[in-house]
C-alpha cells in the first residue's frame, strides 16, 4: 500500500492504493472510533462515538447489541449529516490509554 487517499464527499470514502490499481471504497463510518465499554454504575454495556457525540450514545445490556445499535446510529448520523450537504466532521479519535471520558 502505497498511496491512501480519503474523501468525505459522499457516504463512501475513495481510499485507493497502486498494488494493482485496484480502488477499494471504504465506508465514511468506518473512519469514525467506535466503542463499547461496561457501565458499573448503570450495569449496561454503554456506546461511544468521540468524533461525532459528545458522551454516551446508546447503551444495552448486551455487548454485542449495544455495538450493533452503536453502528447503526453512526450511519444514521453521517446519512443525516450528508442528505443536508453538511461537512463530516474530521475523524480524530484514536484508541489509547488515555481516553477520557470524564465528560460522558
Amino acid at each position: 500500500m502505497n498511496s491512501v487517499r480519503n474523501s468525505n464527499f459522499s457516504l463512501y470514502s475513495l481510499t485507493s492504493f497502486t498494488q494493482t490499481d485496484k480502488v477499494i471504497l471504504m465506508k465514511a463510518e468506518d473512519q469514525y472510533h467506535r466503542f463499547v465499554r461496561w457501565s458499573d454504575e448503570d450495569s449496561v454495556y454503554i456506546g461511544y462515538c468521540p468524533d461525532l457525540y459528545l458522551g454516551a450514545v446508546c447503551h444495552s445490556e448486551t455487548e454485542e447489541t449495544c455495538y450493533a445499535d452503536l453502528c447503526q446510529t453512526v450511519r444514521d448520523e453521517i446519512a443525516h449529516r450528508l442528505a443536508k450537504s453538511s461537512p463530516l466532521p474530521k475523524s480524530e479519535v484514536r484508541a489509547t490509554r488515555d481516553l477520557n471520558l470524564a465528560s460522558a
